[in-house]
């Protein structure tokens, strides 16, 4: 796909997880700093990243489930951190992102969010992701979709 780096996914991985140690331990006075997530699956060729997502208490809404805003973040982390990847290291701004809340995340349980790349142009990466309940990913409990800014091209 136009832009992608050309890394073996153990290269992707260990880049993906600079990014995250950064967003997460490394910046404590980020919103992010709540997460300690992991590397599931990296795959350059998609180019596709799946990040796992502890849920603990301090995360949840007044029904005792994952707050929205937490199932968003940890989306817009994944898509973010590839369109990072995808610039070499660059921040890549949000433009847009859409939400399908589907089923609840409880509290104790490791959400999975897996994002794609199905787009690439000289100024915007989109992906589609998919989220789950670690140990059931045959059951999607929510979808999101994002367009992210490429500074690069402005460079060339």
């Amino acid at each position: 796909m136009f832009g992608f780096p050309n890394d073996t996914p153990e290269k992707m991985r260990e880049t993906i997880e600079g990014y995250l140690k950064y967003i997460t331990e490394e910046r404590p006075d980020l919103p992010s700093a709540v997460f300690r997530p992991s590397v599931v699956r990296c795959d350059p060729e998609t180019p596709s990243l799946t990040v796992a997502y502890p849920i603990r208490e301090g995360m949840l809404n007044t029904s005792g489930i994952a707050h929205g805003a937490i199932i968003s973040m940890a989306y817009d982390i994944t898509m973010g951190i590839m369109a990072r990847w995808h610039q070499g290291g660059v921040m890549s701004p949000t433009l847009t992102m859409n939400f399908e809340f589907l089923k609840a995340v409880p509290c104790g349980s490791t959400f999975v969010v897996e994002a794609t790349a199905v787009a690439s142009a000289r100024h915007t990466v989109d992906f589609i992701c998919k989220g789950w309940i670690e140990g059931d990913e045959d059951t999607i409990v929510n979808r999101a979709e994002g367009r992210y800014f490429i500074y690069k091209a402005m460079e060339e």
